[in-house]
This record gives structure tokens, sequence and C-alpha cells, in this order.
């Protein structure tokens, strides 16, 4: 049964109960200074619409606009605008629902009409229209466990089922009237849902058990100023519900809904209303906002607020100035606040580390927050110089005013330069008039110490009491002097044996020696022996010394300068100064060093903790520091431990043993990659199947696509500007890179391999995640680059190789073959020569055979005995021609076709004188043959013609002939030798024996002398022998033809 409306509280009780139950904060309150982070509208789509911020699953901040999405990671941010007409991108600019997480990481949200589903993997958007029939509706709950989505469409609450996509009948109606507070919160044990409705008359509360609604309440309020905007915040055990309302902070107890609302709504004198929206802080606390007074914290367990949260803007202190749309805190503690107009503002509230004083406030002057010395007082007081004078507060910064003189002459808007106490509770200032001094037992009247005569006035710079006792003072351009007391008035004495130049430190070691800094040009070291100092050293130093510190751990003493960290040793050889390696070069304007051994430095660019050997840590505003800026000389310690350090704007006071780091752990992510310095247009993630980067275990790359950037975020946000990388490409880099707070890393012209990209990050106070991310990046390799581009390649060269082999053998063997013809050609050629010799000798012996000489002397001697000259000399003269031609061409193995007439002309001639004109002869050649130009073997035909003669002529009854005929036949010369005696077949012949013989060696002869020529010209040479017959058949003669080619 559903239950009735109570209405039992009304407007007047509620606010009495408010009026009567607060916390009496008077004096107990803390105003806390927090630096927040501003993206602006230049970094955001759109500053307005700001309201529901969610961070998701993977640590990244969905910030909606009016005209698009931001994803934000602490170093990046993505924008979504609208692209209706894309299916996978965002619908419509207004996003009108709160966002909600999927099991898997997705982020659900609506836009007018459109559920949208962001897919982190695709980087992408699924699109649902659910209720399509209503212009308007809001997703206000997703249960995961049933996968059910909660829609509320006024007047209508529905439960939309995404198992089989159906909508359910209405499970409340009758709901009107509500602002953009509504929210639907589920129970811890999921049993119940409470559906919280702001109204322009106060709130409901209405109860919805499996899925049907049980009971509600109503809460009436005062007239609220026009639509309602109330906030809630439910406690984990699911009793209390705080509600931000315009009349202040209301809780009720949901166990027992008639106990009636209490109202909380006073801090100091101040009334607060408007409450715009809450988040739970640090422990018992929550973080209330206003609309337009600023932020504070209330105490649950007390019950009362507690503090301001303070805005610090560039150094000056003042309440969050800008109206504040809502305001809610992730897991790791961060306060996001969202304005109307000027973006989002963000703070960790477990980063500040250190408490600030004295700081400037948005009325008052900047010149009374610069503070030049500080030092602490016997009562625990702290008394510090600014350009206002002397003031003194207590440890929690309240300033004590019982001294009205400190702040008037001498010392107002006076150049005062230093502050310290001496042993008996003494206080000394040292200015630009002089010195002063303050006895605690003197009720408060300052002593303006007297200077020597010759000395009109002294500019006092710096002070000091040695163990001893002794008050040591530096002075600008005067040297040093002592403050000694004579009949119970101080006076200053000039100590002639110290230094005349500005001495800006005074420094008494833990030996008891003396160290004098003397402005920009030495380091003066003096001996104390009783009250004689005795110097010792002068150390050339071109530094400005602000400090000494003697090391409590270690030999040495720190020396502080305008240039960076310095340590003086002593050793047998004399003092040396160094450099201290692992500190950064900036002006060092305090130390001190607390139990443990570490170092607290002041500088112009923060504040340092600073262990020898270590990387030193910086401190900045978000820490919680008065300003990065320090002043010298303003540094203290106080009894319990504590540390001050004094600047531009306030001091810091904290105790070394209260600072710890924040543990948030950095969550390292890749969130862009380019390829080749651009954007990739594609990328998919093949072991993931991801589309986005960040969600990318491994990607494959063509060789020509081998130059890589990577931009990455540690979705930590205490502070992203402090958050440090480190990366490390393996098989490129031999070690981690360490990019300090630059996230990005190029690897220019990778070769193809297999690579992993490897990230990891620290949070903001350098404390290092062991998270890694991991992108595993294959470059292909281009086709020549392949390996069976490279096996063909060696098989190419294999195959080069051996066929070169094959050819060297080949050559080899070519070449052996040619030496070896050259050898058989040689040994062919020698026995041609010995052949051709033999051949000569055998033409010579043919051409000369002893009977032809013989009967050719015999013919002249018968022609001489019968008187007959004239024919002997005839014949003697042809016989002399034909011996002498013979002997000229017989060396020739070729001669013109017209000696070779001539000759076997003188030849025949000298036969047939012989034989007295036994035959006749004729000898005939082609016009084609030019006798002067046709080369033939010389004498080639006379042992046919010789054998013509004397075998078928000389038994011939009659004259006979003999016809010699030279043809040219294509390219070869037919030569033929033709006689009409009586043939070679006549019968026996007794003498014919001799002559056979000679027939078969001129035979031969020749034959080998074709051979020859065949073989040397390599073309065809024949010998044809042809008996002639008449027409009975007998012998009439016979025809030799010898064919050869004709020569070149």
């Amino acid at each position: 049964m559903i239950g009735t409306c109570r209405d039992s509280v009304n407007t007047l009780v509620f606010q009495l109960l408010g009026l009567l139950i607060f916390c009496t904060s008077n004096g107990n309150a803390q105003n806390n200074i927090y630096y927040f982070h501003h993206l602006s509208a230049e970094d955001l789509t759109e500053p307005q619409f700001n309201f529901f911020l969610h961070e998701d699953l993977h640590r990244q901040v969905w910030i909606p606009s009016l005209s698009g999405l931001n994803l934000y990671t602490g170093q990046n941010i993505v924008s979504f605008l609208p692209q209706p007409e894309i299916a996978d991108q965002l619908a419509n600019g207004l996003i009108l629902s709160r966002f909600f997480d999927g099991k898997d990481g997705e982020v659900l949200f609506n836009t007018a009409g459109t559920l949208h589903t962001y897919l982190p993997k695709s980087g992408r958007f699924h699109r649902d229209t659910l209720l399509a029939d209503k212009e308007r509706w809001q997703l206000l709950h997703f249960d995961k466990h049933k996968d059910q989505l909660w829609i509320f469409s006024e007047p209508e609450l529905f439960i939309y089922s995404l198992k089989d996509s159906s909508l359910s009948p209405p499970v409340d109606t009758g709901i009107y009237d509500y602002g953009y507070g509504i929210q639907l919160l589920e129970s811890t044990d999921r049993s119940k849902k409470y559906l919280l409705l702001p109204k322009n008359t106060g709130w409901q509360v209405r109860i919805y058990e499996d899925g049907q609604l049980k009971d509600y309440t109503a809460y009436p309020t005062a007239p609220a100023r026009g639509y309602a905007t109330h906030s809630f915040y439910a406690e984990e055990d699911d009793r209390l519900l705080w509600v931000g309302t315009d009349t202040g902070l209301v809780v009720i107890d949901l166990a027992d809904p008639a106990s009636g609302p209490i109202l909380y709504n006073s801090f100091e004198n101040i009334t607060l209303r408007n409450i715009q929206s809450i988040a739970p802080g640090l422990g018992d606390e929550l973080i209330v906002a206003t609309r337009k007074d600023g932020l504070f914290s209330f105490n649950r367990k007390q019950r009362c607020f507690t503090g301001r949260l303070m805005f610090n803007d560039r150094g000056q202190i003042l309440s969050f100035p800008y109206l504040i749309d809502q305001i809610q805190t992730d897991r790791d503690q961060t306060l996001w606040v969202t304005t109307p107009g000027n973006g989002v503002f963000y703070t960790n509230l477990k980063k500040k580390k250190f408490t600030s004083y004295l700081q400037q406030e948005q009325i008052g002057p900047a010149y009374q927050t610069s503070i030049k010395a500080l030092s602490m007082d016997r009562k625990g007081l702290i008394w510090y110089l600014s350009q206002d004078g002397v003031n003194v507060v207590d440890q929690n910064g309240k300033k004590i005013i019982p001294y009205p003189k400190f702040n008037e002459q001498p010392f107002r808007n006076q150049n005062l330069n230093y502050l310290f106490h001496d042993r008996e509770g003494g206080t000394w200032v040292c200015g630009g008039r002089g010195l002063f001094y303050l006895s605690a037992s003197t009720n408060y009247t300052w002593q303006q110490i007297n200077v020597p005569k010759r000395f009109n006035t002294l500019h006092l710079i710096y002070g000091r009491q040695l163990r001893n006792g002794r008050l040591l003072f530096s002075t600008y351009r005067d040297g040093l002097f002592e403050a000694e007391k004579v009949n119970g008035k101080f006076t200053l004495k000039k100590r002639p044996e110290l230094p005349s130049q500005n001495t800006t430190s005074i420094f008494e070691s833990a030996t008891g020696d003396l160290l004098l800094a003397n402005e920009w040009n030495s380091i003066s070291i003096y001996h104390q022996n009783g009250k004689q100092l005795q110097p010792d050293t002068i150390l050339t130093f071109k530094n400005l010394v602000y400090t000494f510190l003697q090391d409590a751990n270690a030999d040495g003493i720190l020396i502080g300068t305008n240039a960076g960290l310095f340590r003086l040793q002593a050793s047998a050889s004399g003092y040396h100064i160094v450099k201290e390696p692992g500190f950064p070069s900036l002006s060092i304007k305090g130390i001190l060093q607390d139990a443990s051994g570490q170092f607290w430095i002041s500088t112009n660019k923060g504040l340092f903790r600073y262990r020898p050997g270590e990387e030193p840590h910086r401190y900045t505003l978000v820490d919680g520091i008065q300003a990065e800026e320090f002043n010298y000389y303003a540094t203290c310690r106080t009894p319990d431990g504590q540390f001050a350090f004094g600047g531009v704007n306030g001091f810091t006071l904290f105790h070394p043993d209260s600072i710890r780091q924040i543990t948030t752990a950095a969550n390292p992510l890749i969130t862009q990659i380019l390829i080749n310095d651009e954007p990739p247009q594609a990328l998919f993630g093949q072991r993931t199947h991801a589309r986005n980067i960040s969600f990318m275990q491994e990607i494959t790359l063509p060789h020509n696509q081998n130059t890589l950037s990577f931009r990455f975020a540690a979705l930590e946000y205490s502070d992203p500007s402090e958050n440090y990388f480190r990366y490390k490409m393996e098989k490129v880099d031999a070690d981690w890179v360490k990019s300090e707070n630059r996230n990005f890393a190029r690897y220019p012209n990778l070769p193809p391999g297999s690579y992993t990209f490897m990230l990891q990050a620290s949070n903001s106070d350098k404390v290092w995640s062991d998270k890694t991310a991991n992108l595993i990046i294959n470059i292909r390799p281009a086709w020549y680059q392949t390996w069976w581009f490279y096996l063909l390649i060696i098989l190419i060269i294999l195959a080069a190789i051996y066929g070169y082999y094959r050819y060297r053998i080949k050559r080899i063997k070519e070449k052996e073959a040619v030496r070896r013809r050259e050898a058989e050609f040689k040994q062919k050629e020698a026995e041609y020569r010995q052949k051709a010799a033999e051949t000569k000798t055998a033409i010579l012996r043919l051409q000369m055979k002893p009977h032809f000489i013989f009967n050719s002397l015999n013919s002249i001697s018968s022609y001489i005995q019968n008187k007959d000259i004239h024919t002997a000399n005839e014949y003697l003269v042809r016989f002399s021609k034909l011996i002498r031609k013979i002997l000229d061409l017989a060396e020739e193995p070729l001669i013109e076709l017209g000696d070779e007439m001539e000759l076997l002309e003188q030849y025949l001639l000298t036969e047939s004188m012989r034989l007295e004109k036994k035959f006749t002869f004729s000898i005939e050649h082609d016009e084609a043959l030019d006798p002067d130009d046709t080369l033939i073997p010389t004498m080639i035909l006379q042992p046919f013609i010789e054998n013509a003669i004397w075998h078928g002529l000389a038994k011939k009854e009659g004259t006979g002939h003999i016809r010699i005929e030279f043809h040219l036949d294509g390219e070869q010369i037919l030569c033929s030798v033709e006689d009409d005696g009586v043939g070679r077949n006549t019968g026996p012949d007794p003498g014919r024996s001799h002559g056979k013989e000679h027939e078969s060696k001129a035979l031969s002869i020749t034959q080998k002398r074709l051979k020859l020529l065949a073989d040397k010209t390599g073309k065809k040479t024949d010998l044809r022998i042809i008996d002639l017959k008449d027409d009975q058949g007998y012998p009439a003669g016979t025809r030799v033809e010898v064919i050869f080619p004709v020569s070149d």
C-alpha cells in the first residue's frame, strides 16, 4: 500500500530547530586555503552548463557543456561536438542527465530524446531512441545488476530493460514541478530506490521496492528563489539524507521521517543560504557550496560548520569568487566545482600539506604580507618584520596587539632588515635607522642602541648572538660591531679586526669558528680565543650569501646563496667550497634541518625537501605554501620542532614530521598516437579489437609509418602539472627516459621490427605508480625487407655465386681448351710447318729431280758437242730462268696466279725444248680471275704436268698436247691439267716403276698440301684424277682437277 504524504513538519518548526541547533563556531573555525586549477572557456567547448560532471571507472573526467562534451585526463582534453548525421557520434550537445558507469567501463547518459553509451574501446557512441513518443526525458539511474534504466519523463517514471529492450508501464505518475537536482539513489543492499525531488515549495522523498512505489514524504520549506535546484547527499548507511536548500543545510533521518528535518545555516557571523550543492570531504566533513557565498566545510559528527574554503587567486586569498552550479568529490578526494560561465575549478583536498598565515586578503594591502624576518619568543609567539613594522602572532596566525608602539615610529614604513631574540628573551631589530632592543622586563619600551660618536647613524643589516653570549652586528659599509652592556644599557663598539665590507650573514660553526659572509666577495673564517678573534682563512667567493647551516649528520656547513646551494668542507689541505650536486641552481633564502637529517630549503621557486644523494622534492602553491617566492632571513625553528618560512605573501608554519606524501596512485594512460607526426585516420588494436589508442595493447603498421609520437596522462588530479612521467621503448632505449612533467615522446624512423612502448607515471608528490601502460608496436617490413625477400636475395646470390662459379669453371675450361687448342694448333702448326717444309723439300725434290737436272745438263752438253751453240745457249737461258724462278717462289706458300702461270710456262717450254717439240701446251684462266689479285698455292699443278709429260705424252706416237685451265667456281678455284697421252692403264712398262713411285709421291704431297689448306681455312679442298676415253673406250689421256678455296 502506498504511504500517505506526511506534511506534519511545518516550516516554522523547521526554521526554529535550525536556529536552536547550531555549532558555536566563532573562534574555532578554520579558513582553509586551497589552490584551484582552472579549466576555462578556452579549454572547454563551452563554459556554460557544466552541471553533470563525472569521473568514470577509468578515472577520466566527463565535463558536459551546452555545445558538447569534454573528456579530461589532467594533461589533455578531448572534445566531442554534436554530429547527428553520424551514427556513432554525439547526437545533441545538451546533456540532460547525470552520467552512469556500465559494467565494462561504458558511460551512459542522455541528450534530448537519445540514450548515449560511450564505448571506451572504440571511442565512439552507441545511440538508442528509447521513448520515441516522448520529446523530453531524463535518465535517473542505471541498475547494473539488473541491466535496467530508470527513466523519468514528466509526469511519469519508467523502467527500461536492456536485456529485452522493453519499457515497463509507469512505475510512478503525477511527478511535477521538479528541478535539476532530481536524483534517484539506491540503498546499500540494493533493495530500495529513493527518488529525491526538489520542488519550489520544498522537496519529496519517494521510496520504491521491487519496482513499485512504497512510500513518500514531502518536506516543505519557505518560498524558494524560483526554479528549485536542491541538492542531496545520502550517507553510506542509508540513514541520513543531507539536503541543500535555499534556507540552509538540512538533514533528515530516512529511517524515521517523522523526526523531521534539522536546519544548519550559521557560520561565524554569516547566515548561509542558497545551498547549491553538497559533496563528501575528508573524514567526517561535508563540503557545502552556496550559490554566491563560496564553499564551506561542515562536520557531520559535531553538526556544525567548521570553516570556509578560501581561494588562492595568484597569491591573493579570498572566498570562492564565482557563482557555483555544482560540486562533487571523486574517489581520490578531488573537489570539482562547476560554475555558470567561468568553467570548471578543481583542487585535491588531500594535497594541501602546509598551513600559511598572514597571506594577502582581498581587502588588505600587499605590502603588509611580505615577511622579512621571523623569530619566536619564550612564550611561543612569532615575531616578524613587514613594511608595517614589527608584528606578533600566535601559532595559529592570529595577530596579538598588546604592543601598539610596534607599528609606530621608528618602525612603520622603515627599512627593517632583521629581527631575533637573545637568550634572555630580549628582542633585537636591525634597521636602516639603527639598532633597537626590547627587554622582556621593560614593559615593552624600545631602546635605541647608542653608536660611537664618530658615527652619525648606522644602517644595521644582520645580527647574531654567539654561544658565549656575545652579540655581533653587521652594518652597511661601516663594518662589524659588538653590542656590550654598560651600566645596564647596551652600546655598540666597532670591531676593527673584522672585515669592513658589508657582511650579509654571521655564523658560528660547531667547532666555535666564526664565519662572516662578505657581500659578493669572500667568506672570512675566524677562530675565537676568549674575546679575541683570530683570522684563519679568507675564501674568495663571488656569490651573495644569505644563510649558513651546520650539517648535523655529515661534515661540512651548507651555504645558501643567490646562485644555489654550496657546502664548506675542511680538510688537511684547508677549506674548500663545493657546489651541492643534487640541488638546482636557485636562490636559496633559508635552510633548516629536521631530526631525520633532511633539509628544508626555501627558495625563489618554492620550498624544497632535500636529502643529499636523493632527488629534491619541491612544494608549490598547491601544497599550501605562502607563495613560491620566499624571503631571506625569514626562517625560524620553534621549541616544539616546527619550522617557519616567511615570504612575499605571509609565512608557512609546519612540523616536518606531519608532512606526508599523498598516496593516490597515478594511472598511466596513452591518450594519443601520432604516426609520421599526423593523427592516424584509422587504427585497430589487434588483441583488444579497440579503435581507441588508450585501450589498445598491440598495433601493426606498414614500414613507411615508422615515426611515432605519443601523448599520455597520469589520470591523477591533485596537481596534473606536477605529474612526472618516464617511458621506455624496448630495443630503442637502454633505460627509462625521464621526461619529468612533459607528457610527450617521439621516436623517428623506427626500423621494421616488434617494439614495446612502456609508460609509468607518478602522482604530484612524485610517488611512482606500480602500474605500467604497455603498447606493442609491430612495424612490418617493406616487401624488400621481408624474410622471403631476403631468402630470395640469398638464393639469387647463391645462384649468382654458383652461376659465377660455373661460369668461372666454364671460362677456365674454355681457357684450358683454348690453351689446349692453341697448343694443339701450335703443335699442328709446327707439324704443318714441318710437313710444309717436307712438302717444300719434296716439291723441290720433285721439281729438282736429278734426272731432270741431269737430262737438262746432258741436253746442254749434247748441244755443245754438236756445236749447236745457239740452241745450247737458248736452252741454258730457259733452264736458268726456270731454276731461278723456282728458287725465288719456293718459300712462298701462295703466289699470284700470273706468277704461277709464268712459272708453268717456263717449265713447259724447257721440257718441250728438251723433248724436241714432243708436245704443245696451252694455259688459260677465267676472266673473273685477276692474275695479279688471285692467290693460289705455289706450283700446285707442277707434279701433275710433269706426270702428264713423262707418262702420258713421252710414249705417245706423234705430238701431244697439254691443256692447263684456271676457273672460278663460286668461292672455289678449279685448276685442271689435261693431256691427250696414252693414259694411266697402257700395260706393263719396265721403266715405269720409278715413274709410279714418283707419281705416288707427287700425289701424296699434293693431298697433304690441300689438307693443310683445308685445316687452315676451314673450307673444302679436293683432288680428282679422271681417266679420259675415246669413242671406242680406249685410253685417250688423263685429266687432273685440283679444287681449293679462294684465298683472302
